[in-house]
C-alpha cells in the first residue's frame, strides 16, 4: 500500500525503513533540505559542527554498528548529519517539501498518513484530526538555544556556568565548539534573532572559560530540541483514519527514543494494513 511519512527525522526515517521492509511504497516530506531532525552538521568556513543532538544514545545495535561508539552513546562521522542519511538508504524523500495539513486530497491518494515531527507541529498538521487523539495535550517540549563558535587556539573546558546547559568541543585540538543554552536562557532568547542568540551565549561561554573572542560565531534555535513531559507510549495510531504518529515525544529525550518509536509505529501501520 501507499503511506505518506511527514518529517523525515531519525522517527520518520525509521517508520518508513519498516514499512519498506514489509513491502509498502513509502514517500517521506521533509520541509527542510536535510535529514536526521536534530543529528545534524553545520558547515562554515571549512569547519564542522554538530549543533544539535551531540551524539546518540539509546540506538538498536543494527544501526550503532555502523556509528563511532563515544563514551554512553554513538557519534556518526564525518558529523551526526550522516546518521540521517544512513537512515534514509532506499528511501523516496521529498526534501524542501512543507506539508501544511491532513487533506483529503492526502487521505485519498495514501492508504495511511504519518506524523513524525514534533508535538506541536502534528497537532497544527492534524486540524479536526487532533480529537482523536487527546493524549496530544499532555506532551510538553522545550526549546534550545545553540552557539556554534571558533577560536584561533585551543580552549580549556569551561566551568559549570548558570547559562550553560552543556559545551562539546568538534575537534581533536579543542578550537571549535557548541554551546547549548540552559533551560531559562533558551526560554529567554526563544524569539530573538540568531546573531543575539550567538552574542549571550558566547558571552556565558567566555566568562566560564576564560575564553578570547572567537574568529566565528553562529547561533542556532530548536524551538522544539527537548522532551520535558514525554507522551508515556512508544506511538499514537487510528485505525479508522488511518493516521498515525511518531517522535522522541512520544518516550523521551534520546535519539534512541525516536528510532524506537518510529519502528513501533511502522510494526504497527505494516499489521493493520496486511489484516485490511
Amino acid at each position: 500500500m501507499s503511506i505518506a511519512i511527514i518529517g523525515a527525522g531519525c522517527a520518520g526515517l525509521a517508520a518508513g525503513q519498516t514499512l519498506k521492509t514489509a513491502g509498502h511504497c513509502v514517500e517521506l516530506f521533509e520541509k527542510s533540505k536535510g535529514l536526521g531532525g536534530r543529528c545534524a552538521t553545520r558547515r562554515r568556513e571549512g569547519l564542522a559542527f554538530n549543533h544539535g543532538a551531540p551524539m546518540a544514545h539509546g540506538l538498536p545495535d543494527d544501526i550503532a554498528r555502523h556509528l563511532t561508539p563515544h563514551e554512553v552513546g554513538h557519534i556518526a562521522e564525518p558529523g551526526m548529519s550522516a546518521l540521517g542519511r544512513l537512515l534514509a538508504e532506499g528511501l523516496t524523500v521529498h526534501r524542501d517539501t512543507e506539508i501544511n495539513a491532513i487533506t483529503s486530497d492526502m487521505q485519498h491518494d495514501f492508504d495511511a498518513i504519518l506524523l513524525a515531527v514534533p508535538v506541536v507541529q502534528s497537532t497544527r498538521l492534524l486540524g479536526h484530526h487532533a480529537a482523536a487523539f487527546p493524549a496530544l495535550s499532555t506532551v510538553r517540549m522545550a526549546p534550545q538555544i545553540t552557539a556554534m563558535l571558533a577560536f584561533n587556539a585551543p580552549i580549556t573546558a569551561p566551568a559549570a556556568h548558570p547559562s550553560l546547559d552543556k559545551a562539546i568541543p568538534q575537534d581533536a585540538h579543542r578550537t571549535t565548539w557548541v554551546i547549548h543554552g540552559s533551560a531559562a536562557l533558551s526560554t529567554t532568547h526563544l524569539e530573538n534573532e540568531k546573531d543575539t542568540i550567538a552574542a549571550a551565549l558566547t558571552a556565558a561561554f567566555r566568562d566560564a572559560a576564560s575564553a578570547p573572542e572567537p574568529s566565528l560565531a553562529m547561533g542556532h534555535k530548536w524551538r522544539y530540541a527537548r522532551t520535558a513531559t514525554a507522551l508515556g507510549q512508544s506511538h499514537l495510531w487510528n485505525p479508522k483514519q488511518r493516521i498515525g504518529l511518531a517522535g522522541d515525544w512520544c518516550m523521551g529525550p534520546n535519539v534512541g527514543d525516536a528510532v524506537a518509536s518510529g519502528r513501533a509505529l511502522g510494526k504497527q501501520v505494516a499489521e493493520a494494513l496486511a489484516s485490511a
